[in-house]
């Protein structure tokens, strides 16, 4: 197995451009390619080989351009972390031991997916896997949401 880090993109929060890259991770014989990203922690792409020995896309989606991830039209959410909390939340309200929370609504007046900064959009810090010892190959990805980030109590690594 083996990883490479490639440069997907960049993206401009308005103050600082960051660099996002990308990570192809494929088996020794090519029959299998993976493909993710730091933004959003998103699985990009899926190749196997078909019956004729030619690499395939096996996911249902498939981004080979940063811009084109970061604006989707309708948000789909393949592939990627939705946030602290993947669905619904009615009014974008909830009761915690006692104590009530109000949090970001992006769904109308409902909280979906995270929120309107879940965490399919942040940048995601990114290692190689390369344990020689185990034979085990990949990419780790870590984010932290601070406490109160869009609305949720509690600091979440």
């Amino acid at each position: 197995m083996s990883v490479r880090r490639l440069v997907f993109g960049s993206l401009n929060d308005g103050e600082h451009a960051r660099v996002v890259h990308k990570y192809d991770i494929s088996n020794e014989s090519g029959s299998l390619k993976v493909s993710v990203t730091e933004y959003g922690a998103t699985l990009l792409s899926v190749q196997t080989w078909d019956r004729h020995g030619e690499l395939e896309q096996i996911t249902l989606n498939y981004y080979d351009d940063l811009n084109a991830l970061a604006n989707q039209e309708g948000k789909p959410y393949l592939g990627c972390i939705a946030g602290r909390f993947a669905n619904r939340i009615a009014k974008g309200h909830f009761t915690l031991d006692g104590e009530e929370f109000q949090l970001a609504v992006n769904n109308g007046v409902n909280h979906l997916h995270g929120g309107v900064k879940g965490f399919d959009t942040q940048v995601w810090e990114s290692d190689i896997i390369d344990e020689a010892s185990t034979g085990r190959v990949g990419v780790r990805f870590s984010l932290l949401s601070p406490n109160l980030d869009e609305g949720y109590p509690g600091a979440v690594q």
